[in-house]
């Protein structure tokens, strides 16, 4: 009994009894798909889009890698819509259009042969938001913004567009849909095609076992590329990352089910000549693709594959009484003759980027073991009782290699002199006009969960409840005036930060020799690099470089910058300089994503003298950068625009950089020269973007390599009592980490982990090494 009701036995009950009702349901076409029950208007919008995201992804690959260029089928296509596009241009409607992703490649693909295309999508259930993207993107792309039934398709395009089909031929398009629909749904769908006058193109898997493992293979690969996509635009669907071997199973039982639906070239010759009432002439042509044993580049040894994968039906008006080029009702089919009906066999050239089943299998397997598993391949080998570590750390670690090296030799900070608590900045904002209570009440809540208690500005809050300064005369000073705060204050505090880092150096300021300033809330020329020589009188300087705009993680551009230049030169001593004045940048946008930084962000510098390293001095090691995804470049932004300096972000940032660094981050820190056998032998300074940020490094978050908050002492520290200053933050803290070391003796540890985050989305690391006493 244990058996029959085991929870496997069970699974394997209710899938039969699911094909088992389906099909009494469905008569006819045996079982419907799980894929039809998400994007059919069975399924709600957020299950939808991400199943026909899936599906855009297979045809974003295959246009990319030049497969649907270099297809017969395709080529056929291109070459019939030349010879008869003369007059004009083509008309695409694109039925069952899902994602809008296969028709759009068509369009670009038609455009890059000089053919003038537009574009029409339609579906049973539209995919409005995804559409609309198009629609911004390409001017000829156009849809229809409610369910379209294939086979009433004619009439409702008619309505819309009055000219389908006038001076350009029209092609109707489905690719990988047509097998599910029913018979009588295929028969409507080409009668309403004939009734048009139009072209037909459908593209779909082969009705055999080949198809069935290419089509589970390639659902399985997409899914897992526009997976981490899915989530970073969605964090909560993470949530349903358990039931991915449910979702693994109901690709392989549709892959099987829409290749035993799927119809064969004979079936669908057989439904144009017998079913169809249209008195009209077409030519047919059919195009079968590579066997899976080419598709994988591997010898027949199966039967199974030798079989076919993909299949693609072409029908075309056929030249009739001189009207080749024409439209019009001249071309003439006859339901009666079936030797009118012509069929070519053309075969298609392997796709060039094999991947078997099996390998992507493997590749899975192991950034799971990856993932589940914190130290795999990061570790020791250990081998005849005798522990091994990797030469080139221990190398990087040894205290004579170390000595001389590129290395901070101090660091100073400065804040404006105003400090505000939570309370005040509360009030501040409350206190500003033109934002509604919805907003304010939103920003109490953030602030009262931001980990902040502190911040620093060059304003009062008095000042703003008079009436006067930055913020007191309107509530939203213009550009002219925020510049004016950033030009007063960003020498201001450079200057105090660039002393208190000479007088921890305890060298000649003479010997600075570059000078490397960096800011992200402001700008003048010429540069504040020259207010810091001139005001310090440092003499020695041979070049200055001004850094912009890198964002938050400022510091370690400037920190790379000013390596090279060491490196460049043992004689070389550089000052790097980040001052931000985010005070400028606070807002009365109604967009919460806009007036967020209300909330987070606070003024500051920091000054770093970097040189050949010396005793008790830390070495700077290998830096890297990561650059996340595409669709990650508008979460986090910074434009001036009439009246302020908008800066924006997105409440995805978060899961954004967690879930990259929970795939990556190991890679990167080996990169950087780190093994981290044990997170808590080295220090931690890791940039506070935010609380939650640095709440994904400790236990239990999405990029916790076995930190917590004691590892991030000193960054949940800066957080508190300064917030986010930006690009001279992480100087704050490793400041912090420094002192402490200081402070440690013998027992201090001598390395250190330096993470940043910015725009683009970026990820930074950075490792520093201490130069300890020499035996």
């Amino acid at each position: 009994m244990k058996t029959i009701f085991s929870p496997a036995s069970l699974f394997v009950l209710a899938v039969a009894g699911y094909n088992v009702i389906s099909t009494y349901k469905y008569p006819g076409r045996r079982v419907i798909s799980w894929f039809e029950l998400a994007t059919d208007g069975m399924a709600p919008d957020w299950l939808s889009q991400d199943a026909v995201k899936v599906t855009g992804s297979i045809w974003t690959q295959a246009f990319r890698n030049g497969y649907m260029e270099k297809s017969g089928a395709v080529q056929a296509v291109v070459d019939r819509i030349r010879s008869v596009s003369n007059q004009g241009g083509v008309d695409i409607v694109e039925l069952a259009a899902g994602s809008g992703v296969t028709a759009t490649r068509w369009y670009q693909l038609l455009r890059g042969k000089g053919i003038q295309v537009r574009t029409i999508l339609t579906d049973l259930q539209p995919s409005i938001s995804e559409w609309d993207k198009l629609v911004h993107k390409f001017p000829d792309i156009s849809y229809v913004d409610h369910p379209v039934n294939a086979g009433e398709a004619g009439a409702l395009l008619a309505e819309k567009y009055h000219d389908l089909g006038k001076e350009n031929i029209q092609v109707r398009m489905m690719h990988l849909s047509l097998h599910h629909l029913q018979p009588d749904a295929v028969q409507a769908f080409l009668q309403d095609s004939f009734d048009a006058n139009s072209h037909i193109f459908i593209g779909d898997l082969a009705p055999n076992l080949g198809g069935v493992l290419f089509n589970g293979q390639l659902s399985f690969h997409h899914f897992v590329k526009v997976l981490p996509g899915i989530l970073i635009e969605d964090p909560i669907k993470i949530l349903l990352i358990p039931m991915l071997p449910l979702l693994m199973f109901a690709m392989w039982h549709d892959a099987t089910v829409s290749v035993m639906r799927s119809y064969s070239h004979n079936q669908l010759m057989e439904m144009m000549v017998e079913g169809c009432t249209s008195q009209r002439e077409y030519r047919i042509q059919t195009f079968q693709s590579v066997s899976y044993a080419e598709y994988l580049g591997i010898p027949p040894i199966l039967p199974l594959l030798r079989d076919p994968v993909m299949q693609f039906f072409w029908a075309v008006p056929s030249p009739h009484d001189g009207c080749a080029n024409s439209t019009g009702s001249c071309m003439i089919y006859s339901a009666t003759e079936k030797n009118s009906v012509i069929q070519t066999i053309t075969r298609e050239e392997p796709d060039k980027e094999s991947r078997t089943t099996f390998l992507l299998g493997l590749v899975t397997l192991m950034v799971a073991m990856y993932s589940v598993f914190p130290s795999f391949g990061d570790r020791e080998t250990v081998s005849s009782g005798r522990r091994h570590t990797d030469p080139s750390i221990k190398q990087q670690c040894n205290d004579d290699v170390l000595l001389g090296q590129p290395a901070i030799l101090a660091i100073g900070t400065a804040v404006t002199p105003h400090q505000f608590s939570k309370e005040r900045i509360i009030a501040f904002v409350n206190a500003m006009k033109h934002i509604p209570d919805e907003n304010k009440s939103f920003h109490e809540r953030v602030v009262n969960q931001s980990g902040i208690d502190y911040r620093h500005f060059g304003f009062t809050l008095e000042e703003v409840l008079a009436g006067k300064g930055l913020y007191g005369a309107t509530g939203n000073p213009g550009v002219i005036e925020r510049h004016r705060y950033w030009a007063e204050w960003a020498p201001r505090l450079a200057i105090e930060a660039t002393q208190m880092a000479l007088d921890r150096w305890g060298g000649d300021k003479r010997e600075i020799t570059h000078v490397v300033f960096h800011s992200c809330t402001g700008f003048k020329a010429p540069g504040v690099e020259l207010d810091i020589i001139d005001a310090l009188g440092l003499t020695g300087v041979k070049r200055r470089l001004g850094i912009n705009y890198m964002g938050c993680f400022g510091g370690f551009t400037g920190m790379s910058v000013a390596k090279s230049f060491v490196l460049s030169d043992s004689n070389s001593r550089v000052l790097l300089v980040c001052a931000e004045l985010s005070g400028n940048c606070l807002t009365a946008d109604t967009d919460r994503s806009k007036n967020l930084c209300n909330a987070i962000f606070g003024d500051g510098a920091a000054a770093v003298i970097v040189g050949p390293g010396r005793v008790g001095d830390w070495v700077i090691g290998e830096q890297v950068t990561r650059t996340l995804g595409k669709e990650t470049r508008g979460f986090m932004k910074w434009s001036p625009t009439n009246y302020a300096y908008e800066m924006y972000l997105s409440k995805k940032i978060g899961w954004a950089f967690g879930s990259d660094m929970f795939f990556g981050l190991k890679k990167s820190f080996r990169e950087a020269g780190f093994r981290l056998d044990n997170p808590h032998d080295v220090e931690w300074c890791v940039h506070p973007g935010g609380r939650k940020l640095l709440d994904q490094f400790c236990s239990g978050g999405i990029a916790s390599l076995g930190t917590d908050r004691h590892d991030l002492r000193h960054s949940y520290e800066v957080l508190r009592t300064h917030g986010n200053m930006s690009s001279p933050t992480i100087f704050f803290i490793v400041q912090r980490m420094i002192e402490e070391s200081e402070l440690q003796g013998p027992e201090r540890k001598s390395r250190a982990v330096c993470l940043g985050f910015g725009p683009g989305l970026t990820v930074e690391i950075a490792g520093l090494h201490r130069v300890n006493t020499l035996a």
